[in-house]
């Protein structure tokens, strides 16, 4: 029972810090795009993101590496997704 709720607040944790995130945005990327191009504010964003994940991933120990047999697959994906 108390992993149940454990899970559910965590749940609603991870929601409000979404909600918010999406609150956010709008907002600060109307100012950002007053003073920025966005390709250049989108690319900062970007890099800072990956630099993030890859600070997180390095402090628990993870990998980042991708198995060679789902490579193509991510090629693909990689593809339509920036392209189409």
């Amino acid at each position: 029972m108390e992993s149940a709720r454990r899970s559910k607040w965590i749940g609603f944790v991870c929601l409000g810090v979404t909600a918010s995130g999406w609150a956010l945005n709008w907002p600060l990327m109307k100012i950002l795009l007053q003073q920025w191009p966005p390709l250049f504010a989108r690319g900062l964003a970007g890099v800072a993101a990956s630099l993030i994940l890859g600070v997180m991933a390095f402090s628990r120990g993870q990998l980042l590496t991708v198995p060679r047999k789902t490579v193509p697959r991510l090629l693909i994906a990689t593809f339509t997704n920036v392209f189409a």
